[in-house]
C-alpha cells in the first residue's frame, strides 16, 4: 500500500470519528437542555414550563437519538475499518503478485502451470524469450505438444503413475522440449500435482531446469570413458589406482588375470597386495623408482618386475604409472598406472642372450686352430677340409683372428737382396 492510499484511509477514518463525536455532543446537548428545564421547573414550581409528559418525551427522545446515532456511527466506523483491511489485503496481494512476476520472469528456469486438461495456463518470460515462443504460442495449448516426440511417452507414464498413486510431487524427471525452431533442449522437471475433491487430476505447477550443458558434459565423459576403455582393452593391459594416503588400491579384471586371479580373491586390495606378490629381488628396485617419482625426480614410474602367479611361477610385467592428483601443498594423493605382461618378450630376450652366448662360444671354437694341420713340405701350403691347398696366411686368417704383415727375415734378405744386406750390415757397424 502506498503513502497516498494510507493518507486517504486515515483521512476517512478521522472524518468518521469527528461525526461520531458530533453525534455524541448533539445528544448530550439535547439531554442537558431537557435536564435544565427539569431543574428550572423544580426550582420554580409556580411557573409552568412543561408538563411531565413533555419532559419525559424530551428526555426519551434525546436518549434514543443519542443511542441511535452512536450505534449508527459505530457501525459506519466498523464498515470503514473492514474496508481499510480489505484495501490493505488487496494492495498486499497486488504487491506479492508483482514480486512473484518479477521473480519468475528473472529466474533461469521455466515456471509453468497447466490445467486439468493438460493445457498451459501460465508460463514465465524465460520460455517466451529464450526458446522463441510467444504468449499466444503457449497459453491454452497442450503441454505435450512442446515435448520431443521420443519423450512424450516417458512424461505420460510418469503422470499416469502419479495419479494412480495419488503422488503429489514429481522430482528430477528428465526429458527434452522443442523450441519454436524445433531444436531440442534437455530439462529436469520438479512439479506439484493438484487433485480435486474427488482425487482427480486438476492440473499441476512446476519448474523446468535446462540441463542441456550437463547432459552434453555427461555424454562427453561417457564417450571419453568408452574410448579409454576401448584403448585399455585393445592394449590388453591391467590398470591400477592407488590412494597414496590410505593405501587403498583398485585393479581392473585384466590386472588379476595376468597373474591368474579373480579380483574377488585379492579383495580387500591395498598396496600390501602388490608388495606381497612382487619378487623380493624386484621389490627394492621398484620402491626406489617409486620414491624418486613421488619426490619429483622422475616424471614417470617405470619398472620391469616379476609377480608371482597363482600357480607358483613368476610373470614378468612392465609396471608404469604417474601421480594424477596432488593436494594444494603438493602432497601426492592419487596415482594411476598399468601392468603389461612382458613374459613372452622376456623369454625371447633370454633365448636370444643364450643363443648369442652359444654362438660366441662356437665362434671362439672355430677361431682356434686345434689338431693336425696338413702342410706341404715343399711350398708350405696347407690343405683345408675340402681338399684345397691354400697359402699359410690365407688358411690362418680364415680360422683365427690373426692378421699378417709381410716382410723378410735376414736369411732371405741375404739370399735375394745381397746388396741391401751389405748396407744393413754397414749401418749396424756404425
Amino acid at each position: 500500500m502506498n503513502i497516498i492510499n494510507r493518507y486517504r484511509m486515515q483521512s476517512i477514518s478521522q472524518r468518521y470519528r469527528r461525526l461520531y463525536l458530533i453525534a455524541i455532543l448533539s445528544s448530550a446537548c439535547i439531554l442537558m437542555a431537557n435536564l435544565g428545564a427539569i431543574i428550572d421547573a423544580i426550582l420554580h414550581p409556580e411557573i409552568e414550563y412543561f408538563d411531565s409528559e413533555h419532559i419525559i418525551v424530551g428526555i426519551s427522545t434525546a436518549i434514543v437519538l443519542g443511542v441511535m446515532l452512536t450505534i449508527l456511527f459505530i457501525y459506519i466506523e466498523r464498515i470503514q475499518k473492514g474496508y481499510i483491511e480489505i484495501k490493505r489485503a488487496e494492495d498486499a496481494l497486488r504487491e506479492n503478485e508483482e514480486r512473484y512476476r518479477l521473480l519468475t520472469n528473472n529466474v533461469p528456469d521455466i515456471i509453468y502451470s497447466i490445467d486439468g486438461e493438460g493445457n498451459v495456463v501460465t508460463v514465465n518470460n524465460l520460455a517466451l524469450v529464450h526458446y522463441g515462443y510467444s504468449e499466444q504460442d503457449l497459453k491454452g495449448k497442450p503441454f505435450l505438444n512442446f515435448l520431443h516426440p521420443e519423450d512424450q511417452e516417458i512424461v505420460m507414464k510418469s503422470l499416469i503413475n502419479a495419479v494412480a498413486e495419488q503422488r503429489e510431487f514429481t522430482h528430477k524427471l528428465q526429458f527434452r522440449i522443442l523450441t519454436k525452431k524445433k531444436d531440442s533442449y534437455w530439462f529436469e522437471l520438479n512439479s506439484r500435482i493438484r487433485f480435486d475433491s474427488q482425487k482427480r487430476y486438476a492440473g499441476e505447477d512446476g519448474v523446468l531446469r535446462d540441463i542441456t550443458d550437463r547432459k552434453n558434459a555427461v555424454a562427453q565423459l561417457e564417450n571419453e570413458h568408452l574410448r579409454l576403455q576401448g584403448i585399455i582393452e585393445g592394449t590388453n593391459v591391467g590398470t591400477w589406482e592407488w590412494n597414496i594416503q590410505t593405501g587403498e588400491t583398485i585393479y581392473n579384471d585384466r590386472w588379476g588375470e595376468i597373474i591368474g586371479y579373480r579380483l574377488e580373491e585379492l579383495s580387500p586390495s591395498s598396496i600390501t597386495t602388490w608388495q606381497n606378490l612382487i619378487h623380493p629381488d624386484d621389490l627394492k628396485r621398484s620402491a626406489e623408482l617409486l620414491g624418486r617419482h613421488l619426490a619429483g625426480e622422475l616424471p614417470y614410474y617405470i619398472c620391469e618386475c616379476r609377480i608371482k602367479h597363482k600357480h607358483g611361477h613368476w610373470v614378468w610385467v612392465l609396471d608404469r604409472g604417474s601421480i594424477i592428483t596432488r593436494s594444494a601443498e603438493g602432497v601426492p594423493l592419487k596415482m594411476f598406472g598399468t601392468h603389461t605382461d612382458i613374459s613372452d618378450r622376456k623369454k625371447i630376450e633370454t633365448e636370444r642372450e643364450s643363443m648369442i652366448n652359444e654362438l660366441q662360444s662356437a665362434l671362439a671354437e672355430v677361431r682356434t686352430l686345434k689338431g693336425i694341420v696338413p702342410i706341404c713340405a715343399g711350398c708350405k701350403k696347407i690343405r683345408d677340409d675340402k681338399g684345397f691347398w691354400e697359402q699359410v696366411e690365407t688358411y690362418v686368417q680364415k680360422h683365427t683372428e690373426a692378421k699378417f704383415s709381410h716382410g723378410f727375415c735376414p736369411e732371405c734378405v741375404e739370399k735375394y737382396y745381397p746388396g741391401q744386406a751389405e748396407r744393413i750390415r754397414d749401418r749396424k757397424k756404425e
